[in-house]
């Protein structure tokens, strides 16, 4: 629901009609802050995306495109309401008090999978099995949703008390039309919240995108296949792929990966076969030859490995 109201503070300890707005967690590249808050009705706990809109206004006004990014926190909170999944974060509200956009959601107190990596450094490849199976739980079913996430990666997956991983972060995700095939679809470069738009800036994070993305071609579903792979990666390495290249802009990265001659990043020494094999796939340069989320499901990496110190938790 979207609602409006008079002008009130939204420091922490203030209230946004039934919520009442806690402490800062986070700061975002949407020019906001994330905070936690209460609901004064029944004691629910939730996050929430506080952006400043008058302040995004005076941004666009002087040429730094403020507006679109409160654009596109609209586009993601539109987008959000129509998905429930055990493995996407749920949509509560969003609301507009004090000239702040606050969307609300469902908190995740386990924090992302990318603070995980900070605090115990790469996972053994056991844990990361689960929680890849269940990213590709809610990637798979986005794409039937017909919504490519375009930024998939260890900070936008958040992980529960239950070890219950969600994707998180919709602000690049695009809805595909209805006409085609979802296989082959392509997105258009200039569509709403494009990950690299007209301009030539580039929002979302380099080191996970794929190739057509870099190159600013139009892309579809496949992309979200690369960043999957990247997150994957990510996991049992500690580190995003392409970081020990040195490379320090998107120009940069995507030369140094023609130079690979479409060689996958660098795989960790000690990675099982059956890994190396999906992250290789994960990692085509050619779009339409990487399995989709429900071809990496049956893969062989997540074939019988759900004895021992493989198990958590599974939401779907």
């Amino acid at each position: 629901m979207f609602h409006s109201a008079a002008c009130e503070s939204l420091t922490p300890g203030a209230s946004a009609g039934r919520w009442k707005i806690s402490e800062c967690i986070a700061r975002g590249s949407f020019g906001g802050s994330v905070h936690i808050a209460l609901d004064q009705r029944n004691g629910q706990l939730a996050a929430v995306k506080l952006v400043p809109l008058l302040l995004r206004q005076r941004s666009d006004r002087d040429g730094g495109g403020g507006g679109g990014a409160a654009r596109a926190l609209f586009h993601e909170a539109a987008l959000m309401r129509q998905l429930h999944h055990p493995n996407i974060v749920g949509f509560l509200s969003v609301e507009i008090r004090n000239a702040h956009m606050c969307i609300f959601q469902e908190l995740v107190p386990g924090g992302s999978v990318a603070a995980l990596l900070q605090r115990f450094g790469a996972l053994p490849e056991a844990m990361a099995r689960c929680y890849a199976r269940q990213a590709l739980a809610g990637i798979e079913y986005l794409h039937k949703c017909r919504i490519a996430h375009r930024d998939l990666k260890a900070s936008n997956m958040l992980v529960d008390a239950h070890s219950v991983l969600k994707l998180a972060d919709f602000g690049t995700s695009v809805l595909l039309p209805d006409s085609s095939s979802l296989d082959s679809h392509s997105v258009s470069l200039t569509a709403r919240t494009c990950a690299i738009p007209a301009s030539g800036a580039v929002h979302g994070t380099p080191y996970f995108m794929a190739p057509e993305m870099l190159q600013r071609q139009a892309h579809g579903l496949a992309v979200d296949t690369w960043g999957f792979g990247g997150a994957l990666l990510q996991m049992v390495s500690g580190a995003p792929p392409w970081s020990g290249a040195g490379v320090k802009s998107p120009a940069a990265l995507l030369r140094h990966m023609r130079a690979r001659d479409g060689a996958p990043p660098p795989l960790p020494p000690r990675a099982s076969p059956p890994l190396r094999a999906l992250l290789r796939a994960c990692f085509r340069w050619d779009a339409a030859a990487r399995p989709t989320a429900q071809q990496l499901r049956r893969h062989e990496f997540f074939c019988g490995g759900d004895s021992g110190a493989d198990r958590c938790a599974t939401a779907a």
